[in-house]
């Protein structure tokens, strides 16, 4: 048998067991409508729409532009035109919560079990880009003193997927497991 023949029965047998590895982004939903762009920036030609409430997979994000399939589109549209929510809706909208607030500190540790290097933020400080003090990504663990609680969101500035934490956690849930890039303490 020719190695051409070989190459095309092994191909063929993976098609048909369905082992080729699949794209897999984060799935969001369009705020409103966005025309979709040839590269990150409106100095791009378009190439297709994005429709409000629409679901997309995000594939990457570059600055303030997201890269996304949408149906059989793909595209670049900007990142304030994507909800990672439940909702198709602007990330200033909501939810509120009801937090505990003042008079207490939150550890945050690289590891599980509050172990590896730590750093701590008393109620009130806010990091809007983790990346600036080396430590985007990297928080495991989270320890909580006094009367305080903190909002933990996967991207800058506090947006994207967030959660409201308000007790000790020695492991973050996996959407924020060492996925953590800004940060709020009630």
């Amino acid at each position: 048998m020719s190695v051409f023949s070989r190459l095309v029965l092994t191909l063929a047998a993976t098609l048909w067991l369905g082992i080729l590895p699949t794209f897999a982004g984060t799935p969001a939903l369009m705020i409103r409508d966005a025309a979709l762009m040839a590269g990150p920036g409106n100095a791009y030609a378009t190439g297709g729409t994005a429709v409000a409430s629409s679901a997309i997979v995000v594939d990457r994000c570059q600055g303030h532009w997201c890269s996304i399939s949408v149906g059989s589109q793909s595209g670049w549209i900007d990142a304030n035109d994507i909800s990672y929510g439940q909702e198709a809706r602007a990330w200033s909208s909501g939810p509120h919560f009801n937090v505990k607030s003042g008079g207490g500190e939150v550890c945050f540790f690289s590891g599980a079990n509050y172990a590896g290097s730590q750093f701590c933020q008393p109620s009130g400080g806010v990091i809007g880009d983790l990346s600036l003090l080396g430590r985007d990504n990297a928080i495991a663990s989270v320890k909580i003193s006094g009367n305080a609680s903190v909002l933990l969101c996967r991207d800058r500035f506090l947006q994207s997927y967030c959660e409201l934490i308000a007790s000790d956690k020695a492991q973050l849930a996996k959407l924020l497991s060492r996925n953590v890039s800004s940060l709020h303490v009630y």
